[in-house]
């Protein structure tokens, strides 16, 4: 092991291996999570990397008022810088698929950033069949925005003929690696190309890279999606865009055609957009549109609810999006502020915890309340076995 990193360092370095769970902790990880598991073909597993959670978690609240199982992985590993990219959450994501694999391996899964989106939506007629595709098949969505990032990347895609037709109809046409849709089948598959192309990419002079690219996991997203045709296969992935936004919005916005520069960092737009323009909350928050649809369902079109509308919001990049009252969110924000005990209560797998061994069960209340306070016990803390923090974590239900 070299010197300077520690074995929780190194459990998150996909260059020292993804270290699948072995059969006998899969059996008993199975064992101790199917009794609480949420899953389903219309019920996605939304599955998120994080050392921590925030004491406001809306991922987590929103997914419990829709009633989808919430799988966590890393808490309490070591934190990284947002320069160093988001390699570090390879290893143990990919522990969290092979579980939920485990359980059924035709189970979709949404994987996405953790602190900066919330569920927005309840899943429409056209989510469900999106989703019945993905279980079905080898179909996964990656998230689309105006953006390219960490790089420009408009030399890469200019002969890329899907490409340049997305950006003649939508706005939103590169990839953003904050939220996937997937079976655990499929994603698994993903995740260990994802990973090669990685550890790869350390190689970046050879590889006519540039050194933003290096370790960065948005980067290998990119090179994966343009050769996409090459794991296009019964046995590997097939990758889309989500232009329409169908899964999530991006609310990064984009000014015009250019190009900025935050060496070793770039990006580039292609025109004007502004994700946010017009969306608004209904129905006391629990319905995010936008004003023209909502016009036009005023008029007589009802097929736009079941359309149009995002599943998540992403405030990628604009994290304020999600704490400003003056957002247009509000409402949509306001429903989490007091959670009810039953959101608190919903159940929580953590894999690849730091703490508390490669699978275990707690409650969002527990994890929320552990932010809040770091040092003390907070109330659901006190209700832990004193056998072991596994049992206690366990006996939270």
């Amino acid at each position: 092991m070299p010197p300077s990193l520690s074995p929780l360092m190194m459990a998150q370095e996909p260059a020292y291996g993804l270290k699948p769970l072995s059969e006998a902790t899969l059996k008993q990880c199975r064992e101790e999570i199917e009794p609480i598991w949420l899953g389903g073909k219309h019920r996605p597993a939304m599955l998120s990397y994080a050392t921590q959670v925030s004491s406001h978690w809306r991922l987590g609240l929103s997914a419990a008022k829709h009633g989808f199982p919430l799988v966590l992985a890393g808490l309490g590993m070591p934190q990284w810088k947002w320069y160093q990219g988001g390699r570090k959450k390879l290893p143990g994501s990919r522990r969290a698929l092979q579980l939920i694999h485990q359980i059924w391996p035709e189970q979709p899964v949404l994987s996405s950033d953790t602190g900066d989106l919330l569920i927005g939506n309840r899943l429409s007629r056209a989510h469900k069949a999106a989703l019945d595709a993905i279980s079905a098949g080898t179909r996964m969505l990656i998230a689309g925005e105006c953006n390219s990032w960490p790089v420009c990347y408009r030399d890469l895609y200019a002969a890329d003929k899907e490409v340049q037709q997305c950006f003649g109809k939508h706005d939103a046409c590169y990839p953003n690696s904050g939220v996937f849709v997937a079976s655990a089948r499929t994603m698994l598959r993903f995740y260990d190309v994802w990973a090669g192309v990685i550890i790869a990419s350390s190689d970046w002079r050879n590889l006519g890279m540039q050194k933003a690219e290096r370790w960065n996991d948005q980067a290998a997203v990119h090179r994966i999606f343009r050769n996409r045709s090459q794991y296009a296969t019964p046995d590997g992935f097939e990758l889309r865009v989500d232009a329409e936004n169908l899964f999530s919005l991006q609310l990064w916005k984009c000014d015009g055609r250019k190009e900025k520069s935050m060496k070793p960092f770039q990006y580039c737009h292609e025109r004007t957009y502004i994700p946010a323009k017009g969306l608004r909350v209904s129905e006391g928050g629990t319905v995010v549109g936008f004003e023209e649809d909502f016009a036009n369902e005023r008029h007589g079109d009802q097929s736009v609810r079941e359309t149009a509308w995002p599943f998540l919001i992403h405030s990628n990049g604009h994290h304020h999006v999600l704490t400003d009252d003056e957002s247009g969110l509000k409402e949509l924000l306001d429903l989490y502020k007091s959670p009810p005990p039953e959101l608190m209560n919903h159940p929580v797998v953590l894999v690849d915890s730091a703490e508390h061994g490669p699978c275990n069960v707690t409650t969002i209340g527990w994890l929320m309340n552990a932010t809040r306070w770091p040092e003390g016990a907070p109330p659901y803390h006190q209700r832990r076995s004193r056998k072991s923090k596994r049992a206690g974590l366990k006996n939270l239900f």
